[in-house]
């Protein structure tokens, strides 16, 4: 019932990270999942409460660059900006993916680092929020955003949110690529 009162309300695109002007750069990056085509739906081990973080895999990574950074955002969520469901940062350029359930769930004590990047602090914390939208509040976008430095990010002594990594990649972005998942429940 609250979700189809909720149905028309959708955060939409216009906040996603990769459409800050500051992150600005050529969508070149080939961002795919083994386990579903792009803007179709995710298998259900990745859809619920007990859903894992999705294996991604890339490729084209420009030659000259130095860190990737990887923010995933549902863009339908019935609030002002899309729900960051996880930030990943200071991942190796040499690195082509993450596999299934790599990024831990969204819990108190998650180590800071993992697979070898950073964990970012999403909108509920650090680490991977499940999938899981609204009953009967339709069909939920989660874009999957990897984006290409031309240098590392600097050192920061806290775990960096969303516009604070957008902040500090301005000016450095020299490519990025996206893909999409869809989950309804």
């Amino acid at each position: 019932m609250i979700g189809r009162l909720l149905r028309p309300l959708r955060s939409g695109t216009a906040k996603l990270a990769g459409n800050d002007p500051r992150v600005a750069a050529p969508v070149t990056i080939e961002v795919s999942s083994p386990e579903f085509a792009r803007s179709t739906t995710m298998p259900a081990r990745y859809r619920g409460i007990d859903g894992m973080s999705p294996p991604l895999r890339w490729s084209t990574v420009p030659s000259n660059a130095r860190d990737l950074v990887l923010i995933v955002e549902d863009v339908d969520v019935p609030l002002r900006a899309p729900l960051v469901h996880t930030i990943l940062y200071e991942i190796s350029p040499t690195k082509s993916g993450i596999d299934a359930g790599d990024i831990p769930k969204v819990q108190p004590g998650n180590p800071e680092r993992i697979a070898g990047a950073t964990l970012g602090k999403g909108s509920v914390g650090r680490g991977w929020l499940p999938v899981t939208p609204i009953p009967g509040h339709g069909p939920h976008r989660y874009v999957f955003q990897l984006f290409a430095l031309d240098e590392k990010l600097p050192l920061h002594r806290k775990t960096l949110s969303k516009n604070d990594l957008l902040a500090t990649m301005a000016g450095h972005v020299i490519a990025r690529g996206v893909t999409i998942g869809l989950a309804e429940a």
